[in-house]
């Protein structure tokens, strides 16, 4: 596994051969990592007003930087993150439980965040988060909430017969809960 360092210098220095990253970067909110899920949770906070910047590998930057989010390039393979700018909160998406703990527990020195919040994908691993002071939003749990709003299920009985019911009521369509399709799941009960 290769190791790479953080560098956020100033706008007039370059980083040093052998690091890897940002340029210039003074955020409220600075997410780290986590790809498409990174990319959707800085997109939502800089459509909702937020000064805001991704840091994550190359692909997930270019998709940033063509929806206009802020982003900047790094590996993130490392512990130590060699910063002088700062970020009041850091979230923390990578798809590693390790390395989100690793880097929340980082982030309070390296950013000067006031706020760590990371991504947990495991349930069981919360505690360690918790102990080392940092927030957590547990992936699976909200997964899992997600996609039970989705799929509604409907406790009253269908009809035997369709021809007892209008045409308009055989498949009725529940709220948009499923932008992006014109698919909708219906179970009944």
């Amino acid at each position: 596994m290769t190791c790479g360092v953080l560098w956020v210098g100033s706008h007039r220095s370059s980083p040093p051969d052998g690091w890897l990253g940002a340029t210039n970067m003074t955020q409220e909110i600075l997410v780290l990592g986590g790809g498409a899920t990174g990319l959707e949770v800085a997109g939502e906070l800089a459509a909702d007003g937020q000064s805001v910047a991704l840091v994550d590998e190359a692909a997930t930057v270019e998709r940033a930087r063509k929806t206009g989010v802020v982003a900047h390039e790094s590996a993130l393979d490392t512990s130590k993150l060699a910063v002088e700018q700062t970020a009041a909160t850091v979230v923390v998406a990578t798809p590693s439980d390790a390395r989100n703990l690793l880097l929340g527990a980082t982030a309070p020195h390296a950013f000067g965040a006031d706020r760590v919040v990371a991504l947990v994908n495991d349930p069981d691993r919360r505690e360690a988060f918790e102990d080392a002071g940092i927030e957590t939003v547990c992936v699976s749990a909200a997964v899992a909430r997600a996609t039970t709003e989705t799929v509604a299920v409907e406790t009253s009985t269908p009809p035997t017969r369709p021809e007892q019911t209008p045409p308009n009521q055989l498949n009725p369509t529940p709220p948009n809960r499923a932008a992006g399709t014109d698919e909708r799941v219906r179970l009944r009960g």
